[in-house]
C-alpha cells in the first residue's frame, strides 16, 4: 500500500471563528487585529480582496475599513483554541495517525483510502467540520507533506474543487509546472533568490534539479523538498511534537510602564504560561533569561534595553522556582526613569524530565516538593480557565495587559458569555 498523506487548513481560521457565533458576518469582510489591536493577522476573503496585506498596521487602513464597513475584531484565542480543538478532535477520527502541525492545521495518514473515492472520502469530513463546528476547511492529498502543502494550495483557490484537491502521482507533473517556486513549503527567502538566479522559477524545475548536488551547495533541507516533490516522503508524520530547545513567551504592553511592580506582574504571567508548557510536556529547563526594553518607534523617550539569564541549580519546571529566578533577574535590569513597552521571558536549556540529572548532594525529594502544588494548580486553571490560580506577584487586572477592545466573547469557556436565546 503506498502512502498517502492529507492536510487539513481551516480557511481564514480566525476570522472564521469570529463568524461561528455570527451568523450575520457571513459573506461580510471580517479582520482580526494583533494583541494590542495594532496590525492585521487574519482576513476574510472578503478584505484579501480590497488588497489589505496581512500585518498591515491598522492605522494605515482606517479609510479602506470605513468605506467598506469592515468588522474588525480584537484576537481571542480562547475562542481560537476551543474550536481548534473541536475540529481536531472530529479529524482524529478520521486517520489513524494525526499531527496536528498548528493551530489551524492537521497532517492526516490517509493511506487505508488508496485505491477508494479519495474526493468523496474528504467530502464527508469537510460537511461534518462544517456542520459541527461551523469552520470552513480545505483539504489537500497527495504522496508526501510537500506535494499535499502544494494540493491543498489549489483546493483553496479553486471554489469549483469544494474544499478537495487530490494529486495522484500520475498527474503530478502538470500541477508542479505551474505552480510558483515561492509557495513551496520550505523553500524560504535565502533560497529563493539563488533558485530564480539557476533558472528554477515553479515546483517542476526544482523537482528535475540534482538533488545530490543541491544537498552539497544548500544543504540536506533543499534535498529532502526536492525528494517530496519526487513521490519520497522524508518527512514523516508524527504525532507528538520534537521536544523544544527554547521557550519563549513575551508581549507589547497595552500601555508603557514605569514602575517594577508592573513589570514584575507581566514576568510572572510570562513565567505560568512558560511553564505550564514545561509541564505539559513533560520538560526541565536550567535557565531563565528575562529581557525588557522601551518603545523603539518612539524616538522622542529615552531609549533603555537589556537582557539577563539566570542559571538554576538543578533543572525544574516548578513555577515557583522559575519566578523565582526570574523576578532576581528583573531586578538586576530594571531601571526607574524608563517607559516600558516590552518585556519576555525564555526558558532554556531545555531536556526532559526523565534525562535529568540532580546537583552532587541534591535530595530529589526536595527539589520536586512543589510537583503536588504545580499539578493542583494546572488542573484547575485548565478546568475552569487560565489563569484562576496565579502567584501573588501576577496581578488580577495589570496595566500591562493588551489593549483588545474589540475582543469578542469567549462562548466557549466561559459562563458569562454564553449566547442567550429569548423565547419568543
Amino acid at each position: 500500500m503506498s502512502k498517502l498523506i492529507g492536510i487539513v487548513d481551516c480557511n481564514n481560521f480566525f476570522a472564521s471563528c469570529e463568524r461561528v457565533f455570527r451568523p450575520d458576518l457571513d459573506n461580510k469582510p471580517v479582520m482580526v487585529l494583533s494583541a494590542n489591536d495594532g496590525c492585521i493577522i487574519a482576513r476574510s476573503n472578503e478584505v484579501k480582496e480590497l488588497g489589505i496585506q496581512m500585518g498591515s498596521p491598522l492605522f494605515k487602513v482606517l479609510d479602506i475599513v470605513e468605506k467598506h464597513k469592515i468588522n474588525i475584531f480584537s484576537t481571542n484565542f480562547a475562542l481560537y483554541g476551543s474550536l481548534s480543538i473541536k475540529v481536531m478532535k472530529i479529524l482524529n477520527e478520521y486517520t489513524s495517525n494525526l499531527e496536528i502541525y498548528s493551530i489551524d492545521e492537521a497532517f492526516m495518514d490517509l493511506s487505508q483510502v488508496e485505491g477508494k473515492n479519495v474526493e468523496g472520502y474528504l467530502s464527508k469530513i469537510i460537511k461534518r467540520v462544517k456542520k459541527e463546528v461551523g469552520i470552513p476547511i480545505s483539504i489537500g492529498v497527495s504522496q508526501t507533506k510537500t506535494l499535499a502543502k502544494i494540493a491543498c494550495k489549489f483546493a483553496k483557490k479553486d471554489i469549483t474543487l469544494n474544499g478537495v484537491k487530490y494529486i495522484p502521482q500520475n498527474e503530478l507533473d502538470s500541477y508542479l509546472r505551474i505552480f510558483d517556486i515561492k509557495d513551496i513549503w520550505g523553500i524560504g527567502r535565502a533560497y529563493l533568490k539563488t533558485l530564480n538566479n539557476m533558472g528554477i522559477k515553479n515546483a517542476y524545475d526544482l523537482k528535475i534539479s540534482d538533488n545530490i548536488l543541491m544537498r552539497k551547495k544548500y544543504g540536506v533541507s533543499l534535498q529532502r523538498t526536492i525528494l517530496e516533490l519526487n513521490g519520497t516522503s522524508c518527512i514523516p508524520i508524527t504525532q507528538f511534537a520534537l521536544n523544544k530547545k527554547n521557550i519563549l513567551r513575551s508581549r507589547s504592553f497595552g500601555q508603557k510602564i514605569t514602575n517594577l511592580d508592573e513589570l514584575e506582574s507581566a514576568i510572572s504571567s510570562f513565567i505560568r504560561i512558560g511553564g505550564n508548557d514545561l509541564r505539559r510536556q513533560h520538560l526541565f529547563a536550567w535557565q531563565v533569561s528575562v529581557f525588557i526594553r522601551t518603545d523603539i518607534f518612539n524616538h522622542s523617550e529615552d531609549q533603555y534595553r537589556n537582557f539577563v539569564t539566570i542559571s538554576l541549580s538543578h533543572a525544574t519546571s516548578d513555577q515557583i522556582s522559575l519566578n523565582k529566578a526570574a523576578l532576581q533577574g528583573l531586578k538586576r535590569i530594571f531601571k526607574h526613569g524608563y517607559y516600558y513597552k516590552k518585556a519576555g521571558i525564555l526558558l532554556s536549556g531545555i531536556s526532559p524530565c526523565s534525562s535529568s540529572q540532580l546537583s552532587i548532594g541534591e535530595d530529589p525529594k526536595i527539589s520536586d516538593k512543589n510537583k503536588p502544588l504545580n499539578i493542583a494548580i494546572d488542573r484547575l486553571n485548565y478546568k475552569y480557565g487560565r489563569p484562576l490560580l496565579r502567584l501573588a506577584t501576577e496581578k488580577q487586572y495589570p496595566k500591562w495587559f493588551s489593549k483588545s477592545r474589540l475582543r469578542s466573547s469567549n462562548f466557549l469557556s466561559s459562563w458569562d458569555d454564553l449566547p442567550v436565546v429569548n423565547a419568543i
